[in-house]
């Protein structure tokens, strides 16, 4: 379990191999695919990711769209990916939700931020039943309590 699964042989359909410089690189459609995640709001630790499995819905690659809907945690969320670019490994933040998902590897790694844990469009449940409910605000101190009186 603690091994990652081996990497897919990727096609690319501009002729080149899925180790090349470039933002689309994905898997083939169909096939399921390990995704590793790392919250660093979260204190993740990056030689320990989390991970989830995604199926492309369809279409070459895993889609933004594909990574939403079975991303396990309730809330809304920014992602962003891990791929090789000229100098080396850099984030790439994607934000179409039909874009196909950079590869790193021959494997799709993610950091995450969390905006809410509050999301209607979450795990299908309604507004307000995704996570803990928010904080009150902290109680003032004694002193601006007299000063507010």
């Amino acid at each position: 379990l603690n091994d990652p699964p081996p990497p897919l042989q990727l096609e690319d359909p501009r002729g080149t191999d899925a180790h090349s410089a470039g933002p689309t690189m994905s898997a083939g459609a169909g096939r399921p695919m390990v995704v590793y995640y790392l919250l660093p709001g979260d204190n993740d630790d990056s030689e320990h990711p989390n991970a989830f499995e995604v199926i492309p819905a369809g279409g070459p690659g895993v889609k933004l769209r594909d990574i939403r809907v079975r991303f396990p945690l309730p809330g809304k969320y920014h992602f962003r990916f891990k791929m090789r670019w000229e100098s080396g490994p850099i984030w790439m933040d994607v934000t179409n939700e039909d874009s196909s998902v950079p590869l790193f590897d021959d494997r799709i790694f993610m950091k995450v931020l969390r905006f809410s844990w509050n999301d209607p469009r979450s795990l299908g449940q309604p507004a307000g039943a995704a996570g803990p409910a928010a904080a009150p605000p902290p109680a003032a101190a004694p002193q601006q309590q007299q000063q507010q009186q």
